[in-house]
């Protein structure tokens, strides 16, 4: 049914071929041929008229029953040879009815629905139903070529025709009562000229190996090319009308074209030129109906790929070269004009890779010309490789600088880039540059970056930063501090001395006497209330300058300058001579007067 309607049994794909109608006066007749079990149905007519919605359907209609005998082996003793073959039937009830054996198609004299016995590999068995002769079940039987033997699986057990790759799609057995098989060939080929046999076959037994075959001869018009010379606009060829006919020198032939017959040219062989697209055939005078394959100038190959759309790292990609061509072409394979090792139509691809991106043409060419295709671009995409990441500077950043991140990763489509901190979970930035600006200790961790295109995405490794800024500035501080320090105990020094210069003097004490002698005295009132009319400064102190002013382990820090008795206080620190003269009186810078109290607490 098709909707509400009934389907026509001639439009019905399980019948096609299968059903005839007859129609006589007010009579109709359906005929169904090459009956199946799974024929069986109801079966019903519609009869309509010139109005669409006047008809009239049958009902109820005629029920057809379709059983398919088939010899059953059971009991089987292989090493005996015996076995019981019974006749196997859907119709009941199967003890009422009456059967007839056959053995390599001779009938055997027994009614029974299974007989007993020994069997050999030389004779078949079949059965029918008595009264239906005509429809035994089936014993196998199927065409083979021995010159096929090299095809088949065992050389010596024969394979159906219908199995042959050769012969696929043109072959058809059909079988009349199972005495009489046909052999049919469609779309004969001159390769089809060999022998031809037969072989039944049953569960049991199979024969006919034996059996001399049938001789087929195939002869085919074929257009010879004899001689060609290929110029750069169009080829030159000598042809030939061939055939295994004899004597082919009594024969007339017509030439054609493009499929236009060549005027007064009856001779074997044919002389012309051909463009890219010209095709050439022959045919024997009489038999124009039997016209020879066409011989084809060549036309530009085309390249296609297959699968189509985007291509993939890893993916299988076959190119295939397409050009009409008889005879047969042979293809070479170019990449970026560079030959490649491949002969054959296809170029395929198990596992492409990056490196196999470029340009490909193929070439085609036979004995009427050699033609290129027009170039084809295969792009592998493939998801980004392990990103690297630099920073700059690379040393340590000052805190209130700038530092800049780069990543870059090989990837096609080129990647987008994404920044990110450890532990953080939101990006930081976009894109290939990342640069911060007055960088201060918040910033300080590590860096990466991800890499990611339609294909897949990458994360490089952490990038250190580390900001200086903090601890440096403290440390700058400090050790400006600590200079200022030394600045003044300089300064004090100096003045030590010169009170040290004169008091040696007065005591006739010379320089040289109070060099060594660095020793803490006792500190007294009157050395911690120190009171000086004047202080020399030296503008350009020579390097020997305060000599004894050096650090002591494990004493502290110039632990030798301090008052020792019963010498002026740090009588020790002097000046001493730059390079044998005497200091300038010119450098000397006076104070009127510096007074040193004494610390509220007490000295260390």
């Amino acid at each position: 049914m098709n909707g509400n309607g009934p389907v026509d049994l001639r439009s019905d794909s399980d019948y096609t071929g299968r059903v005839d109608y007859q129609f006589y006066v007010n009579d109709c007749t359906l005929r169904i041929k090459d009956l199946r079990e799974s024929d069986s149905a109801e079966y019903k007519f519609t009869l309509r008229t010139n109005k669409p919605d006047q008809s009239l359907t049958g009902s109820p209609g005629v029920s057809l029953s379709v059983t398919a005998l088939q010899v059953q082996v059971t009991k089987a003793d292989w090493n005996t040879g015996t076995a019981e073959l019974k006749c196997h039937s859907s119709c009941s009830p199967a003890g009422q009815l009456s059967y007839i054996w056959f053995k390599s198609g001779e009938k055997i004299q027994t009614e029974t629905s299974s007989v007993s016995g020994s069997f050999d590999s030389l004779n078949s068995y079949a059965c029918a139903l008595k009264g239906h002769e005509d429809s035994p079940s089936p014993s196998v039987l199927f065409w083979f070529s021995p010159a096929r033997s090299h095809h088949w699986q065992n050389p010596t057990q024969p394979e159906d025709l219908k199995e042959d790759s050769q012969y696929e799609g043109r072959v058809q057995v059909s079988d009349i009562w199972r005495t009489h098989s046909t052999l049919r060939i469609s779309d004969l080929r001159e390769s089809d000229s060999a022998e031809y046999c037969f072989k039944f076959q049953t569960l049991v037994s199979d024969w006919g190996n034996s059996f001399p075959g049938t001789t087929l001869t195939v002869t085919a018009l074929q257009v010879q090319v004899t001689s060609v010379t290929v110029l750069q606009d169009y080829t030159e060829a000598v042809l030939r009308c061939h055939h295994s006919c004899s004597p082919a020198g009594y024969m007339s032939y017509i030439w054609f074209k493009n499929g236009n017959e060549i005027q007064n040219e009856e001779k074997s062989s044919h002389e012309n030129w051909f463009y890219p697209g010209d095709f050439i055939s022959c045919a024997v005078r009489g038999l124009e109906k039997s016209v020879s394959p066409s011989v084809y100038a060549l036309k530009a190959p085309s390249v296609s790929v297959s699968p189509p759309g985007e291509i993939t790292n890893g993916g299988s990609v076959t190119l295939k070269c397409s050009s009409d061509a008889n005879r047969e072409a042979n293809y070479t394979w170019l990449k970026r004009n560079q030959t490649l090792p491949r002969e054959e139509p296809q170029l395929v691809f198990t596992s492409i890779q990056p490196s196999d991106s470029g340009e490909y043409r193929c070439t085609s060419e036979n004995e009427l010309g050699k033609r290129t295709s027009e170039p084809v671009f295969i792009d592998v995409k493939y998801a980004p490789q392990l990103p690297s990441v630099s920073g700059s500077p690379s040393a340590e950043i000052v805190e209130g600088s700038s530092v800049t991140l780069t990543c870059s990763s090989d990837a096609n489509p080129a990647a987008n880039y994404t920044w990110y901190k450890e532990n953080e979970d939101s990006p930081k930035a976009s894109g290939p540059v990342f640069t911060i600006t007055d960088f201060s200790a918040e910033h300080s961790g590590n860096y990466s970056c991800e890499a990611h295109n339609g294909i897949g995405r990458q994360n490089s490794t952490f990038l250190l930063i580390v900001v200086a800024g903090a601890w440096t500035s403290t440390a700058v501080g400090t050790s400006l501090a600590v200079v200022f320090v030394i600045l003044l105990l300089v300064v004090f020094i100096l003045i030590r001395k010169k009170r040290a210069s004169k008091r040696s003097a007065e005591n006739g004490e010379t320089a040289g006497d109070t060099q060594e002698q660095c020793l803490p005295p006792q500190s007294t009132q009157e050395e911690q209330d120190l009171h000086y009319s004047s202080v020399q400064f030296i503008t350009n102190p020579p390097e020997s300058l305060y000599s004894c002013v050096r650090p002591v382990q494990p004493e502290p820090l110039y632990s030798c300058v301090r008052p020792v008795q019963p010498e002026p206080l740090y009588s020790c620190v002097r000046p001493v001579q730059q390079h044998g003269h005497q200091l300038q009186e010119n450098q000397d810078v006076v104070y009127d007067a510096i007074t040193i109290n004494k610390p509220t607490s007490a000295r260390s």
